[in-house]
């Protein structure tokens, strides 16, 4: 049973986070953030680039509170933490390991690399990171609306209406309503919305 009384009262240590351009760059390539036939994503992966930005939810990652969900006192799992008229289209196709590598940006829970605790989390296979996931579709607006410029997205918000498996596509589905920017995110293998009633806010 989970218990609530101890998750509200429960008292974080504050904790310092340095990272590097480096930290950054591993990010978006984790994320196959890349352009083979230009530069358009240069100032993400490019030190040397004038300009270069972290992707916009990199900062996500930092706020983590890492695994702290496992403790036995909290009452919950790992597992259980999971889930609970379009104008322009963009399609992210994963590779088979995309759930593995995005662990190396700090999120290792068992979930996303265990067949077995997949399975008995109700999955089929080990999913990938929700983060992941929207990354992915915040990736995808600015490139769409900005030709690539990620600093220009200020505001994010989304639901995760289901999960993503590695090697399955992201598809991106973007509509303008005046100053607001709506999206949601689909995987067209099995049709199904993995991402719901998302809004963004652009400089």
């Amino acid at each position: 049973m989970i218990n609530f009384a101890d998750r509200l009262a429960r008292v974080f240590a504050n904790v310092e986070c340095r990272n590097q351009e480096d930290d950054c760059i591993l990010y978006a390539l984790v994320l196959e953030i890349h352009e083979p036939k230009g530069n358009r994503h240069s100032n993400s992966v490019n030190e040397g680039s004038d300009g270069s930005v972290a992707l916009p939810s990199f900062v996500n990652g930092l706020g983590m509170l890492k695994c702290w969900a496992k403790y036995i006192s909290t009452g919950i799992t790992q597992q259980r933490i999971v889930y609970g008229g379009r104008g322009f289209t963009l399609q992210a196709q994963l590779l088979n390991r995309a759930t593995l590598m995005y662990r190396l940006s700090g999120d290792k829970n068992t979930l996303y690399a265990d067949p077995d605790i997949a399975t008995k989390a109700g999955f089929e296979r080990p999913i990938l990171h929700g983060l992941c996931t929207m990354e992915i579709a915040a990736w995808s607006i600015p490139m769409v609306l900005l030709d690539g410029d990620f600093a220009a997205l200020t505001h994010q918000e989304v639901n995760f209406s289901a999960h993503v498996y590695p090697g399955e596509t992201i598809r991106t589905e973007i509509w303008e309503d005046g100053d607001i920017i709506s999206f949601w995110a689909r995987v067209p293998e099995r049709d199904v919305i993995v991402l719901n009633n998302g809004r963004v806010r652009l400089n």
